[in-house]
Parts: C-alpha cells; structure tokens; sequence
C-alpha cells in the first residue's frame, strides 16, 4: 500500500503528474498542420514520446520511494 508520511511528499508528486496531464493534452497544437519531422513521422510523435518517457520514469521513481511490500498484519 502506498503510504506517504506528509503532505510535503505528497504536492511535488501530485504536481509533477498534473503537470504531465496538463502537457498530454497539446492544446497549442490543436489547429496546426501537421508537420513532418525525422524519420518522415509527425512532429507530435516526438513530444508523446518524451511525455512517456517522463511518465514512466515519475512512475518507476514514485514506485521505488512509496511501494512496500505488505506487512503480514495488512
């Protein structure tokens, strides 16, 4: 079970991911032609890319400092 110890773990954690919801949504990409970048794919491709990149790195360093094995009482 993940279980932070204060609110202080908790903000920089829930803003980071907001902040990665926030990016996800390209709204100022929104009517734009679409341009064609290295290895003849989309431009947006690149920045997805990165935004999974980011995820699962938050994901990966989040699971690593809050996820614990389950004590036998839980």
């Amino acid at each position: 079970m993940i279980r932070p110890k204060s609110n202080r773990q908790i903000i920089p954690w829930s803003l980071f991911f907001a902040a990665l919801f926030s990016l996800s949504l390209d709204y100022w990409n929104w009517d734009q032609p679409v341009g064609i970048g290295p290895l003849h794919l989309p431009v947006w491709i690149y920045g997805f890319i990165l935004l999974q990149l980011l995820l699962a790195a938050g994901i990966y360093l989040f699971s690593r400092k809050f996820w614990r094995e389950p004590s036998q009482s839980e």
